[in-house]
């Protein structure tokens, strides 16, 4: 992997850290729980169905993942 994609991947983590610590606040959690976001990126949710799969998918794939199953679910954890 060159430095480049690395610094990519380094910032798109970043971004999805800062949503992680967004949506967990005690508002947006409720109306994320309520199911709006549900509805709302309904495509997000068959993009994360990938993340509960056994396989290992590139970091760059998983960080994708990882940024639309934060609207949708809790548990995604760092690659």
């Amino acid at each position: 992997m060159t430095q480049i994609e690395k610094s990519i991947i380094n910032n798109f983590a970043g971004i999805n850290n800062v949503i992680a610590s967004v949506t967990t606040q005690p508002g947006l959690s409720e109306i994320k729980k309520s199911g709006v976001l549900t509805l709302l990126f309904s495509g997000a949710q068959l993009t994360t169905c990938s993340v509960f799969l056994k396989s290992i998918p590139a970091q760059n794939m998983y960080e994708a993942m990882r940024f639309w199953g934060l609207f949708v679910l809790y548990d995604v954890p760092s690659w």
